[in-house]
């Protein structure tokens, strides 16, 4: 004869594996739900030290191989990215707006004071109602290569990359 504590032992296992079974089964069915493409980028930007900004916004790039790289078609070789469109403006800051996506499904925005000062930044990018990037970050008037420094965000949806090219 099963004792008291063997019963209500098994009764809370059994509800357990239930209860672990179920959850098991609806988080593997969420891993099999492909994403669903985005449909708008909002983008925020703010600055404590400047009241307007240059703001480039393009729905339509490529990744290229660095030419300076060592080994072309290396894997490790980094990648540029060249704005084939590419809409340049003036925003006020602080600065909101919405950017639809177009079939492509790429998104990249970059910011930068102009003329170049040294100011704080802030970056804030939702892919729908999903926060992707949000970040603040001091650019100084050049970087050690003499570069402006600037603050970007960069997405494409299911970005697949072939060998060679």
């Amino acid at each position: 004869m099963k004792s008291q504590y063997t019963k209500s032992f098994g009764h809370a296992l059994r509800r357990f594996t239930v209860l672990a079974g179920a959850a098991l089964l609806f988080s593997g069915c969420e891993a099999l739900t492909l994403d669903r493409e985005p449909e708008v980028a909002h983008v925020e930007l703010d600055s404590p030290d400047v009241s307007s900004i240059t703001l480039v916004i393009s729905r339509w790039f490529i990744e290229v191989e660095d030419p300076e790289c060592e080994n072309p078609g290396d894997p490790g070789c980094p990648t540029r990215t060249q704005l084939v469109e590419a809409d340049t403006s003036t925003a006020a800051l602080p600065f909101k707006a919405s950017y639809d996506f177009d079939f492509r499904l790429q998104f990249y925005a970059e910011a930068f004071t102009n003329p170049p000062v040294e100011a704080t930044v802030a970056m804030k990018v939702h892919l729908d109602d999903e926060e992707w990037y949000n970040d603040s970050r001091f650019l100084p008037l050049a970087n050690d290569d003499g570069v402006q420094e600037t603050i970007k965000f960069q997405y494409q949806y299911h970005n697949l990359r072939l060998p060679g090219g």
